[in-house]
C-alpha cells in the first residue's frame, strides 16, 4: 500500500493556499483577538490564565508542554525529544511492555501503527519509515522546524504534526509528543510562552477526527490541504475552548478593570482581593469589619459606596441579615 513516505518527492508537501486563506485569515484573526485581550490584564492574571491553560490538558503532558512552550525559542534537537519521551515513559514501559525510552525506534521494534484501525484489520493500517530512514528523516525535519520560517506559522505548526507523526520515530508516544510539537510551534508563532488555548487538549478530545484526517493524509500524496483545512479548524476551536477554560480568570481581570474606575481605599481593595477568588462567599457587615479590621459604620460605608459602583450585589434578606456577594 502507498504512503505518503514513499513519495519520490517526499517531504515536499504541498497545499491550496487559496483555498486555506479564508479559513488561516479567520484563525489568525481570532489568535490576535485572543492576545490582544490577555496582553491589557495585569502580569498575575495572565500568569494565572496561563497555568490554567496548560493544566487543562489532561494527558499527562505537563513537562513536556512546559518545556516546549516556555523554551519555545529553543532549538528543537534529538537531545530534546529524547529527553521529552524519556519523562513520558519513565520506567521505560507501556503497560507490561519494555520499551526503549529516550531513543529512536531500532529494527527489533515494528513502527507503531495507526491506532484508529480496529483491531485484526491490518490490511490498512500505516505503517511508519523503516528504522534506517529515522536518523535521517529527523535530522531534515529538526533543520526545517529550526530555520526561519518561509510560511505561515499555523501552516508550519499543521505541517510539522503530520510530518513527524508520518515518521513516528519513537516506538511509543508519538502522538503525545507531536502534540508537543505542534503546541511549541503555536507558542513561537503567538510570540509569547504565556499559553492561553490549548491545541492539545482540542486534538484529545477530536482523537477519533485527528486519526482519521492523519491516516488520510498519511495515505495520500503530498497535497496535505484537507489536513491542513481540518488543522486550521481545530485550532479555530481550540481558541474558542479559551473562553470556558478561562472564564473564572477572565472573570476576575473584568471585575478588576471595573474596579479601577473607582477610587477604592485600602480597606475596599483588601476585602474585594479576597473576596474576588469566592465568587459565592458572602459577605456581611461584621465579616467586613472584621477583614478590613475596622469599625461597622465604616464597614457599612464602604459596602454602599461598593454597591453603587457595582462591585457588590445585595442578597435577599435585609436588616441585620443583609449579606453581599461580589459582583
Amino acid at each position: 500500500m502507498r504512503f505518503i513516505h514513499t513519495d519520490p518527492d517526499w517531504p515536499n508537501f504541498l497545499w491550496n493556499a487559496e483555498a486555506l486563506s479564508t479559513p488561516l485569515a479567520a484563525v489568525r484573526h481570532r489568535q490576535g483577538l485572543l492576545l490582544g485581550r490577555m496582553g491589557t490584564f495585569p502580569r498575575e492574571l495572565r500568569a494565572e490564565a496561563s497555568t490554567t491553560t496548560l493544566a487543562s490538558d489532561a494527558t499527562g503532558m505537563a513537562e513536556l508542554m512546559l518545556d516546549a512552550t516556555q523554551h519555545h525559542t529553543k532549538p528543537l534537537t534529538a537531545q530534546r525529544l529524547f529527553g521529552w519521551h524519556a519523562a513520558l515513559f519513565p520506567t521505560a514501559h507501556v503497560g507490561m511492555q519494555r520499551i526503549t525510552a529516550g531513543a529512536w525506534r531500532t529494527s527489533e521494534s515494528e513502527p507503531v501503527r495507526d491506532i484508529s484501525e480496529p483491531a485484526g484489520r491490518d490490511r490498512g493500517a500505516f505503517v511508519a519509515p523503516k528504522a534506517e530512514r529515522i536518523e535521517g528523516e529527523m535530522a531534515t525535519f529538526l533543520e526545517w522546524f529550526n530555520g526561519t520560517p518561509t510560511i505561515d506559522p499555523v501552516l508550519m505548526a499543521g505541517t510539522a504534526h503530520l510530518w513527524f507523526a508520518t515518521i513516528e520515530p519513537f516506538e511509543a508516544g508519538n502522538d503525545q509528543i507531536a502534540r508537543a510539537i505542534t503546541e511549541m510551534a503555536l507558542a513561537r508563532a503567538d510570540g509569547t510562552h504565556e499559553r492561553f488555548y490549548s491545541m492539545p487538549t482540542r486534538i484529545a478530545r477530536e482523537r477519533k477526527a485527528h486519526a482519521k484526517q492523519l491516516a488520510i493524509a498519511q495515505r495520500g500524496d503530498l497535497d496535505i490541504s484537507p489536513w491542513l483545512e481540518w488543522f486550521i479548524g481545530c485550532l479555530d476551536r481550540a481558541i474558542s475552548d479559551a473562553d470556558d477554560t478561562l472564564a473564572p480568570v477572565l472573570q476576575r481581570a473584568d471585575f478588576w478593570k471595573r474596579a479601577q474606575r473607582h477610587s477604592l481605599n485600602k480597606r475596599q481593595r483588601l476585602v474585594l482581593q479576597r473576596m474576588s477568588g469566592l465568587p459565592e462567599g458572602l459577605l456581611t457587615n461584621a465579616t467586613y469589619a472584621k477583614m478590613a479590621k475596622c469599625s461597622p459604620d465604616s464597614a457599612l460605608r464602604d459596602m454602599r459606596e461598593m454597591l453603587e459602583w457595582g462591585l457588590l450585589r445585595r442578597t435577599a434578606g435585609g436588616g441585620r441579615s443583609t449579606s453581599y456577594r461580589v459582583a
